[in-house]
């Protein structure tokens, strides 16, 4: 509990040369210093009218005593009140007439009170306006070696840092241990809270504040800036719980996989670095197929498409992939039945099914073997194994024979490569 102790007192003093009566309120109280261990020691001065006194030099004579009225520590202070006729001083931190070591008061056991003299300037003599017990010892003095003060219900520590399990800390607060160095923050409840802030800047300035904190089986990543034009307070950026990682924006994270072919297809998944560099690697290397056997057999086209030649059998392994496609080979026109026929085309097809990314192989004269070159892209195929075949019609009517691929055998080939 912060230690206040009020002495209001009203004595008159009969000052010879003023021919002046005073009236002094005094005000003691308990407070933290970053360097020094005093206490806070405040004085209203008034007239026996209740006039503040303002500007008015005086001397204050502070005494600590025991129960023995003995002077523990005495100090005397120089100083002039201000505007509202207050003076403020610092008791311990006096520089004039100094009896004893303000260090060396043994504040748990001292029962100690504080006698106050003043001295209205020019300075004839001290007045005793009484003594007023401490109510609370201002430090722990005895059980922490002057390190530490009281205010209110917190310990604030004097020194400069503070080491656990070490005595070379190197920031404000420095824990060591060989085998575990821990904080533990505990409260009672799940839906109660425990946090960490960082905070650099100031709340009615240039600010960025960091907060962790969890409650409600969250642990939430926070941040309360006004260097980014967000709003006021705390807003989160990122939250863990057992149902995953959460960002601001978009979806929730919930795994890091090590699939290599993403073949999952998650939204919730982050793929480790390995699992990239095997999917790229495996992209990167195309998957090829080739028929170079391809004087085989020979058919009698008709108006209809009917697959001529062999089958290329490949095995597709990435869902968005393409399969690309070419014929380059001598082919047998064929016999055309009747002047109707205009000629023959020649498309290539997989599962029988055609794409409109092609080009179509044709030619117009009967009894006729020509070089084509034909080039086609499916897309949208399914992973796994499929047929490639080519097929072949008379345009618009009629019929050819003996209708052939690479007649003669001069190595002409269906390629097939698997692409991005």
């Amino acid at each position: 509990m912060k230690s206040k102790i009020y002495n209001y007192q009203n004595e008159y003093i009969n000052m010879c040369k003023t021919a002046m009566t005073l009236l002094i309120a005094l005000f003691i109280s308990l407070a933290s210093f970053a360097q020094s261990p005093g206490i806070n020691y405040k004085a209203v001065i008034k007239d026996d009218s209740g006039n503040v006194m303002v500007n008015q030099n005086l001397k204050v004579k502070l005494a600590i005593i025991d129960l023995l009225d003995n002077v523990d520590y005495e100090e005397t202070h120089t100083t002039t009140t201000d505007a509202n006729g207050i003076i403020i001083l610092i008791i311990g931190d006096g520089t004039e007439d100094i009896t004893g070591n303000y260090s060396d008061l043994d504040w748990p056991n001292g029962f100690y009170r504080l006698q106050v003299d003043i001295d209205i300037a020019p300075y004839d003599s001290f007045i005793t306006m009484g003594t007023t017990a401490f109510q609370a010892v201002p430090y722990a003095y005895s059980s922490m070696d002057n390190l530490w003060q009281l205010y209110d219900d917190n310990a604030i520590a004097l020194a400069e840092n503070i080491g656990i399990g070490t005595d070379t800390p190197t920031e404000l607060l420095h824990i060591y241990n060989d085998d575990k160095a821990a904080i533990n923050l505990e409260v009672s409840n799940y839906t109660d809270q425990t946090q960490i802030e960082f905070r650099n800047g100031s709340e009615t300035g240039f600010h960025s504040f960091y907060r962790i904190l969890n409650q409600d089986d969250d642990l939430r990543f926070e941040l309360d800036t006004d260097l980014s034009g967000t709003g006021e307070g705390y807003e989160s950026k990122m939250t863990l719980s057992n149902s995953g990682l959460e960002l601001e924006n978009g979806t929730r994270i919930n795994e890091f996989s090590t699939d290599g072919t993403l073949a999952g297809n998650s939204n919730n998944a982050i793929p480790t670095e390995a699992a990239v560099k095997a999917y790229v690697d495996n992209r990167g290397q195309s998957n090829y197929w080739k028929n170079d056997n391809l004087n085989t057999n020979y058919i009698t086209a008709t108006s209809t498409y009917q697959p001529i030649g062999p089958v290329l059998i490949i095995n597709k392994e990435f869902s968005d992939s393409n399969i690309e496609v070419t014929l380059n080979s001598r082919v047998n026109g064929g016999v055309f039945s009747s002047p109707s026929v205009n000629g023959i085309n020649f498309k290539i097809r997989i599962d029988g099914i055609e794409t409109t990314l092609d080009n179509i192989g044709s030619i117009i004269d009967s009894n006729t073997i020509d070089f084509l070159s034909i080039f086609a892209v499916f897309e949208g195929l399914s992973v796994g194994s499929h047929t490639i075949q080519v097929y072949a019609s008379t345009a618009p009517f009629g019929t050819s024979s003996n209708v052939g691929l690479d007649p003669g055998g001069w190595n002409g080939a269906i390629i097939a490569k698997e692409t991005f």
